[in-house]
């Protein structure tokens, strides 16, 4: 039948869904930080366009697509990207 043992295909759904509620609490954790740096910007004297500019910089830079990119690892699937 397969080659891959039932016992690890069972897994993968359970597997999944752990993976994806971790993307959605790490994408929150980065829209989180990324608001609290853009109001210490705003506090410390920047100006809120700016302030807004490198907000956007930092939670591009903390993309999971950029890390996984980095790291080597070839996502055989691109989501229309």
């Amino acid at each position: 039948m397969s080659d891959v043992p039932f016992g690890v295909l069972a897994r993968i759904p359970k597997l999944l869904f752990k993976l994806f509620f971790t993307f959605l609490r790490f994408k929150r954790r980065v829209k989180k930080s990324a608001k609290r740096l853009r109001k210490a910007m705003i506090k410390g004297g920047i100006s809120k366009k700016d302030a807004a500019i490198l907000t956007a910089r930092y939670e591009e830079s903390v993309s999971i697509r950029k890390m996984m990119r980095n790291a080597g690892v070839n996502l055989p699937f691109s989501f229309g990207r």
